[in-house]
């Protein structure tokens, strides 16, 4: 292919917030001829904020800042492989790991800086859209972010219509992904033929010469648990009960589809085999000692305040998990009367199971070391909408 191609890609607002998606950069004499190179820009949105990789959830755009995201464009039309590369079909592959020098067979990839709410490119490299007599071509993007998530060469898969990524979660990683896609904001702005020819054109010379920015809205592909401890009500005596951890079992190994001509085939496909995931604090650090101390009350008129544990887990999406959570019980007098003990709880979800994308707030009543009560409410965390909160009564699950 002509080594000289260019490239070009906008890219912004990855949780379709309320940012300004034009590109303010001066792109030379616009001409509809196409002699003119656009640069690539590409923007996260709000850099201000932000959370060290492997700390977990991503809430909204204010916390992309030193996040890395990975972005493949292939041209649009069905003899387009996408087992086809930049490097070596660059008409085909607009945009891979392949333009770094480390040839990568990943998404290339980009990195928001600090007080600046565009990215740059990791590799350095500027590029440009096809232009003069290629400026009619057109391209998919798609992009997907893996946190801290250990990966490698070998672990990616291509071939004509999909790439996959072979991948293993721990907890602590927000795993998402999605396809650019016009939005009302962008298509608001033009009518008529021209509003046509930028459905048309979208993503390519004549997008970009009218500012359209590939806008990718990335979907959580995990569910995410938070837990809340409560100190129950024992009439008889008071009790202190301390929490030192707790563990759940969750479906790990997965195939993370990243690319493909079908975009409701994008996201994770898990094994079956389960393994034990540990609930740290939200920077990823362990559990303290002695951190999480509760009294259990004398009656109900005494308030029980919840008290969040650590951060959350990010698990695979499913029916019901085991979860397991190791206490320690002594007097108000400091008498000891169990020590470390670990009860297993099944945590499950009345008014249905725990799906991709959803948030969940799981509340234990501890009223013992091996008494705890579940109890398991919906939060708001889905992209682009609000989830009706849905609050289950307590479930009785007495050890």
């Amino acid at each position: 292919m002509r080594k000289g191609l260019a490239y070009t890609l906008f890219l912004t607002s990855l949780f379709c917030g309320c940012v300004d998606d034009s590109y303010m950069g001066a792109m030379g004499e616009s001409s509809d001829t196409g002699n003119q190179s656009i640069p690539v820009v590409v923007s996260l949105g709000d850099s201000s904020g932000g959370l060290v990789k492997g700390s977990g959830a991503i809430d909204n755009s204010r916390e992309w800042e030193d996040k890395h995201i990975y972005v493949y464009a292939f041209g649009k039309g069905e003899d387009v492989s996408f087992a086809s590369t930049s490097r070596d079909e660059q008409y085909e592959c607009l945009m891979d790991g392949t333009l770094a020098s480390s040839g990568s067979p990943a998404g290339r990839k980009a990195v928001l800086e600090a007080n600046d709410s565009y990215a740059r490119w990791v590799d350095g490299k500027e590029v440009f859209y096809p232009y003069g007599k290629y400026r009619k071509m057109t391209y998919d993007f798609f992009a997907y972010y893996l946190d801290d998530a250990k990966v490698s060469a070998s672990d990616y898969v291509r071939n004509d219509t999909t790439i996959v990524l072979h991948t293993e979660i721990d907890g602590s990683q927000d795993l998402m992904s999605g396809k650019a896609e016009l939005t009302d904001e962008q298509l608001k702005l033009f009518t008529g033929e021209e509003l046509e020819l930028v459905k048309e054109n979208a993503y390519g010379y004549y997008t970009a010469q009218r500012n359209i920015i590939p806008t990718f809205c990335l979907k959580h592909h995990l569910a995410r648990l938070e837990f809340e401890l409560v100190p129950g009500v024992v009439e008889e005596e008071r009790k202190i009960i301390t929490v030192h951890e707790l563990e759940l079992k969750s479906r790990y190994k997965a195939a993370f589809t990243v690319a493909h001509r079908d975009t409701t085939m994008l996201g994770l496909v898990f094994e079956n085999g389960r393994k034990r995931m540990t609930l740290t604090e939200k920077g990823g650090e362990p559990i303290e000692e002695d951190a999480y101390v509760l009294t259990t009350r004398m009656s109900y008129k005494e308030k029980g305040e919840p008290v969040k544990m650590g951060g959350n887990l990010l698990v695979a999406p499913d029916e019901t998990y085991d979860a397991y959570i190791t206490m320690s019980e002594v007097r108000e007098d400091g008498t000891e009367l169990v020590s470390y003990v670990r009860t297993e709880l099944q945590i499950a979800y009345e008014s249905g199971v725990f799906e991709a994308g959803s948030h969940y707030n799981i509340r234990l009543t501890v009223y013992g070391a091996t008494q705890v009560v579940m109890s398991v409410e919906l939060a708001n965390w889905r992209d682009g909408g609000d989830v009706a909160v849905d609050m289950d009564q307590e479930m009785e699950n007495q050890y």
